[in-house]
């Protein structure tokens, strides 16, 4: 794994503290916001490729199925409980999975999780510089960056 996709700064900040976690950090038992199953469950809504951002990381895109329709269109908005999946891979194939961003739709806003490739949560909640970023790419919807 990559350490700079595998350590958020909130993680680096946490062993410089010598592993006091501050800001961002889940309880260790926090599970990920997606399930295993989540390859033949969810809907690819973006294929592999290189992403501007996430650490230049290649990435793909799934959504929980009710979230599928609305990522493609971007009409209407996403159902409560939506979720909005990123892979983020060391290769440009898509194939060595370093870690997850995850968007959850809670009520009119977001809540946002950082999950390594075995699946622990690094982070997780309104996590500042998610929303920072999401907040000011263009083009967007619902806070979802739609590049091409």
């Amino acid at each position: 794994m990559r350490a700079s996709a595998a350590l958020s700064p909130f993680a680096g900040l946490a062993i410089a503290l010598g592993g006091v976690c501050v800001g961002g950090c889940p309880p260790s038992d926090t599970p990920p916001a997606f399930p295993s199953d989540y390859a033949s469950s969810y809907v690819e809504v973006r294929n592999c490729r290189r992403s501007p951002d996430h650490d230049l990381a290649y990435i793909r895109v799934l959504t929980s199925p009710e979230a599928a329709e609305t990522y493609r269109t971007q009409t209407g908005t996403f159902a409560e409980g939506s979720v909005v999946l990123k892979e983020e891979f060391a290769d440009p194939g898509c194939t060595d999975l370093d870690s997850f961003s995850v968007m959850v739709r809670e009520g009119a806003s977001w809540r946002w999780q950082t999950v390594s490739s075995d699946r622990h949560v690094l982070e997780d909640g309104a996590l500042p510089r998610c929303i920072g970023c999401h907040s000011t790419c263009d083009p967007q919807f619902e806070l979802t960056c739609t590049l091409e």
